[in-house]
């Protein structure tokens, strides 16, 4: 027999031929979208689908867009005289292709966050018998872009959307829907396109229905022809009547009688679903209520009271109601169901009882959902904004959460900031990491299976780096001026410094994912060094000063930000030490200091033959002033050398935060010199620990974190032979900067 199989472990090859589904509804909610690094002003839109894949991901099955809805805009940021920039064309959906499509809106500035509150609702359905859930669902979003001549803007009354143009995609998977998802996706578009659309994600199994046949999936090359028309044409056949009495009790295998297990598997295969669906809808939207009081007055108290008439063989009328008022409910529903569907179950003595009896459960269930999932509607409607920002935040939680499975931190109280260490870091890092990865991570991939949304991120596990954070804190900390409150970022400024032979786009990556993490950040990616970190690091370090108090004169016109912080890599970070005296009108306005594999001793010791022969070899080629400097060899007296005397400037003592960031696969920049700290085979050369103790000494901050990162370089390459792959993955590793931008963002605005 059919569900009878099931429940004993096996299924009858005959019922393959028909289906019983999940009917689905997936709410998906864009929030808003904020250009961090978006190449071109113009006209663009977000289009999203919905859809479930095969396991081998040949076939998909796209899901139903209806009801559009708008929700409550907070502002009107991009308002203009003759239109709205930021709402030129309408939301729509588009049926030929199933699609989703945001407004048009227009970014025409830099760092532009633009409302968007475009909801829209997605019909779907899986099959839980008998393939149950073997399917995966997907949502894609696509960015499409237009060009505009700005000059013609007042005139925008409508646009033909057939002139935008795909410039990118991105995909995510929704990990099981049918588990009333509630959740918040900030959505990263790649690097020649980079910005966020935030996303806001919730989903209910609403009802079952019966289908004569399976579900029918389209090839990949077929995909919206084949699905638009299996989508309009097939009729729902809601599970009633004498087929689905066959589904639970074949003819030939009628019985008088129908033992308590089977009740349960009955139970638990229908009613279970339905009825963690009213209890998870009924408790979001009291949470929200409590959460936005005033905001959300005007809705009527969250009551499901259901009306179900269903008529079978032409005769009876039944019918259930149930209110779920909140102070009625002292239990959880699924314990009081249970109950209920134990006691009157069982006392159903026929098939075609039992049968009426499920029916009538799942119907009664079906529309007080309905009734919860509508209110719910209502509430993100008129809160849409702050239900975002409240599970951002939650997002953002769970982030640190995941991402601190894959940091190492060691805190050590000391009275003054080491310069030695007795044990070889470098080889303790290189041993832990293969350890870490056998033990930890594979309860991290289990975890992941948790995850409500998986990115690319999350399908790339193995790529994340460890971080290993030795955080050394002061016994007695000295006084340093305290800000008051925390900034937005409107106030605060962050400074981005290349390094030798670089460019202000090396750093631009580093600068987006910060931006994605504090959007209202002011930031420089310095460019004042550009083509001419051949010279002397005096003159880079003057060039910079200048570069950043002409951007404060200009875009702080009523006084300087309250936070300047800065980040160097490589070479940039000396030159960022080097530039410090000459910005000492703003120390009290020092924030964050960060370097990233900066050689802050030099490169007295090197730590590969090959980098410190290549050196040679360039400095005699370019006639490089700064790298004769960094190899301390510009002066015969070794304390006359530009690095000493750096050694020895005022800078760092300014600043709340400081963090070293090195990695012990780096040998382009000596490991030693990055973190400040020497080892036992350097011990002894005094210039070598006077320059580490002029540096440390001088830092005030509460806290030194010395950070180490372990990569896991696979490919074999030149970079990767010599050492350097490390150093430029400092710049191109988008999955550790953005471990960094979460550990780390609130220096740069607490």
């Amino acid at each position: 027999m059919c569900l009878r199989y099931l429940y004993s472990g096996c299924v009858h090859k005959h019922y393959y031929d028909m289906s019983i589904r999940a009917m689905l509804q997936i709410g998906v909610q864009l929030d808003s979208f904020m250009n961090i690094d978006l190449p071109k002003q113009g006209l663009y839109q977000l289009r999203i689908k919905v859809y479930h894949s095969t396991k081998d991901d040949s076939k998909s099955y796209i899901a139903y867009p209806f009801s559009l809805l708008r929700g409550e805009k907070s502002s009107k940021g991009g308002k203009g005289k003759h239109c709205d920039f930021h709402d030129i064309s309408p939301a729509q959906i588009v049926e030929e292709s199933l699609t989703f499509c945001s407004r048009v809106f227009m970014v025409r500035f830099a760092e532009e966050i633009i409302e968007l509150q475009d909801h829209c609702q997605f019909k779907t359905e899986i099959d839980v018998y008998p393939k149950k859930y073997y399917d995966t669902c997907y949502m894609s979003v696509a960015l499409y872009f237009s060009e505009l001549d700005t000059t013609e803007t007042k005139e925008i009354k409508e646009v033909d959307t057939g002139e935008l143009k795909l410039v990118d995609t991105q995909i995510i998977q929704i990990a099981n829907p049918e588990n009333n998802l509630f959740t918040y996706f900030p959505l990263t578009f790649s690097d020649d396109y980079y910005s966020t659309a935030h996303i806001v994600i919730h989903s209910s199994i609403m009802d079952y229905a019966y289908r004569p046949s399976a579900l029918v999936y389209s090839t990949k090359e077929d995909v919206v022809k084949v699905v638009v028309k299996s989508t309009s044409t097939v009729k729902e056949k809601h599970m009633t009547g004498e087929d689905f009495e066959t589904v639970l009790f074949p003819a030939e295998n009628a019985i008088d009688e129908v033992e308590g297990n089977y009740l349960r598997f009955l139970y638990n295969f229908f009613v279970r679903s339905l009825v963690n669906a009213v209890d998870e809808l009924k408790g979001r939207i009291l949470m929200l209520r409590k959460k936005f009081p005033w905001e959300t007055k005007d809705l009527t108290k969250t009551h499901a009271a259901a009306v179900v008439k269903m008529d079978e063989n032409g005769g009876n009328v039944l019918e259930s109601q149930s209110t779920l008022a909140e102070e009625e409910v002292k239990e959880p529903l699924e314990d009081l169901e249970m109950r209920k569907w134990a006691a009157e179950a069982q006392c159903t003595s026929s098939t075609k009882a039992l049968t009426s009896y499920v029916l009538k459960t799942i119907c009664v269930y079906k529309n007080i959902i309905l009734q919860l999932w509508n209110q719910q509607l209502d509430v993100l409607i008129l809160v849409p904004h702050q239900t975002a920002a409240m599970l951002r935040d939650d997002f953002s939680r769970e982030r640190v959460a995941f991402f601190d499975k894959f940091t190492r931190t060691s805190t050590t109280k000391v009275p003054e900031f080491p310069i030695f260490v007795e044990r070889d870091v470098a080889a303790e890092h290189q041993n832990l990491v293969k350890s870490h990865r056998q033990t930890v991570l594979p309860k991290v991939m289990e975890g992941i299976e948790n995850f409500p949304i998986k990115d690319k991120l999350l399908s790339n596990i193995d790529e994340i780096p460890i971080i290993f954070e030795d955080v050394f804190m002061r016994e007695a900390f000295p006084q340093l001026e305290v800000r008051a409150g925390k900034s937005s970022g409107e106030d605060s400024l962050l400074v981005l410094v290349h390094g030798f032979e670089g460019s202000s786009y090396d750093v631009r990556l580093m600068r987006n994912v910060l931006l994605f993490r504090v959007p209202k950040l002011q930031t420089i990616c310095s460019a004042a060094n550009e083509g001419k970190t051949e010279g002397s690091i005096q003159e880079m370090g003057d060039r910079l000063a200048k570069e950043v108090m002409e951007y404060i004169a200009d875009w702080f016109p009523e006084g300087p930000p309250s936070r300047i912080s800065f980040i160097g890599h490589s070479l940039g970070g000396v030159i960022v030490r080097t530039a410090l005296p000459k910005l000492v009108r703003y120390k009290d306005r020092m924030q964050t200091f960060v370097s990233f594999s900066t050689p802050h001793l030099g490169y007295m010791y090197q730590s590969s033959k090959l980098i410190g022969m290549g050196m040679w070899i360039f400095k005699k080629w370019k006639s490089s002033a700064s790298l004769g400097e960094l190899e301390m060899s510009d002066e015969k007296d070794i304390k006359k050398t530009f690095m000493y005397k750096l050694s020895k400037a005022e800078g760092l003592e300014w600043f709340k935060h400081v963090v070293l960031v090195s990695s012990y696969l780096d040998h382009y920049s000596p490991y030693e010199s990055s973190r400040i700290e020497i080892g036992k085979e350097h011990a002894n050369d005094t210039v070598y620990t006077k320059m580490a103790h002029n540096i440390l000494s001088r830092i005030k901050a509460n806290e030194l974190h010395r950070v180490d990162v372990a990569f896991n370089i696979k490919k074999t390459s030149i970079n990767s032979l010599i050492g350097r792959e490390a150093h430029l993955q400092f710049l191109e590793h988008e999955t550790l900067l953005k471990m960094i931008a979460y550990r780390y963002s609130s220096f740069f605005i607490d």
